[in-house]
C-alpha cells in the first residue's frame, strides 16, 4: 500500500507539473500580440492551436499504426491476439482523449470538438486511401479533402512504408482471415464465427472493440472497405470465368443445359446426368468459383455486424 501510495503521489506530482508547465507557456503566448513576418500576418493564438491539432494528429497516426499490426497464427489465439491489441488500442486513445480534455481549459480551447475533428479526420483519410488501392487512378494522399496545411496526416506515421499497408486494410484482412470458411463457421443463432472446438472467434465481443477502439466511424470505413473488396473479387472472378469458360467447358455447359431442359420437368436419371455435365468442370471452374463467393459471403457478413453494432448492446 505505501509503494502504490507513492507511485500515485508521483503520478500526481508529474501531472500537476507538466499542467503548470502548459499553462506558463499558453499565458505567455496569449499575451503576445498579432505580429507581422515580412507579409504574413501571425497570430500567436491560432500558432498554438494549429501546434496542438498537428501533435493530435500525429499521436493518433501512430497509435492506430502501431496498434493494428496482426500475426498468424490458429483462428482461436489470433482471435485473442486481435482483442487484446484492439483493448489496448482503445486504451491508449481514450488516455489521449483526457489528456486533450484536460488541459484545453488551460489552454482555451474546445477540446472535445478538437478530439472529434481530428480523429474523424485521420480515420476517413486511411478509409479514403484503403479505398483508392481498389482504383484504377488512385489519386495522391496530399490531394485528400481530408489532407490539411496546419495539421496533415502522413501515410505511413511509423515509417513503414507502402509494403505494409495502412491500418484499416490490415484490420480488414484480418476480419477476413479471422472469419474464413476454411478455419471457422458460421452460426446464425449465436451471431459469430467459431472455430471446430464451438469457440467463439469473431463475435459481438470483438465488434465491441471494434467500435471501441474506432467509433462509428471506423466501422461504417470498415464497411466501405469491405463493400470495396467483395466488388473486386466479384470482377476478379467475372474475368477469371470468362478466360476459363473456353470452346470445349462452354459446349460441355450447353450440352447439359439441353439435357435438363425443359424446365417444366425433370429429366430422367438425373444425378447421373449432373455427374456427366459436370465430369471435367469441377477441377477447372467450380473450386474457383466457390472460393471466391465464400470469401465474399463472409465479407457480406461481417458487413452486416458492423452495419449493426452501433445499434445493439455487446453480448458475453
Amino acid at each position: 500500500l505505501v509503494v502504490d501510495a507513492g507511485q500515485v503521489g508521483a503520478g500526481r506530482h508529474q501531472l500537476a507539473r507538466a499542467t503548470h508547465r502548459v499553462s506558463v507557456l499558453t499565458e505567455g503566448v496569449l499575451k503576445m500580440q498579432t505580429t507581422l513576418l515580412g507579409v504574413i500576418k501571425v497570430d500567436p493564438k491560432e500558432l498554438l492551436h494549429d501546434g496542438i491539432r498537428r501533435e493530435l494528429v500525429r499521436q493518433v497516426s501512430i497509435a492506430l499504426d502501431a496498434g493494428l499490426v496482426f500475426g498468424a497464427g490458429k483462428a482461436g489465439a489470433e482471435a485473442e491476439q486481435a482483442a487484446a491489441q484492439l483493448e489496448q488500442l482503445a486504451l491508449q486513445l481514450e488516455g489521449l482523449q483526457l489528456s486533450l480534455e484536460y488541459v484545453s481549459d488551460y489552454v482555451k480551447i474546445a477540446g472535445v470538438q478538437m478530439w472529434h475533428q481530428e480523429f474523424s479526420r485521420v480515420v476517413s483519410f486511411f478509409v479514403e486511401q484503403e479505398c483508392a488501392t481498389y482504383l484504377k487512378r488512385r489519386p495522391p494522399p496530399e490531394r485528400s479533402k481530408y489532407q490539411s496545411a496546419a495539421a496533415p496526416i502522413a501515410l505511413h506515421p511509423n515509417g513503414g512504408g507502402a509494403a505494409q499497408g495502412t491500418f484499416i486494410g490490415r484490420l480488414v484482412r484480418a476480419l477476413l482471415q479471422l472469419a474464413s470458411s476454411r478455419r471457422t463457421a458460421y452460426s446464425e443463432a449465436l451471431g459469430a464465427w467459431c472455430d471446430d472446438k464451438g469457440r467463439e472467434v469473431v463475435g459481438s465481443r470483438l465488434i465491441h472493440l471494434l467500435h471501441r477502439a474506432l467509433g462509428s466511424l471506423g466501422l461504417a470505413g470498415l464497411h466501405r472497405v469491405l463493400g470495396f473488396s467483395v466488388l473486386a473479387q466479384l470482377h476478379a472472378l467475372g474475368s477469371a470465368y470468362s478466360a476459363q469458360v473456353a470452346a470445349e467447358n462452354l459446349a460441355q455447359l450447353h450440352k447439359l443445359s439441353a439435357q435438363l431442359g425443359p424446365p417444366a420437368t425433370l429429366p430422367e436419371k438425373l444425378p447421373k446426368l449432373l455427374a456427366q455435365g459436370g465430369a471435367g468442370l469441377e477441377k477447372r471452374l467450380w473450386p474457383e468459383l466457390l472460393d471466391a463467393l465464400t470469401r465474399c459471403g463472409s465479407a457480406q457478413l461481417l458487413r452486416r455486424h458492423l452495419a449493426h453494432r452501433p445499434r445493439i448492446s455487446p453480448v458475453y
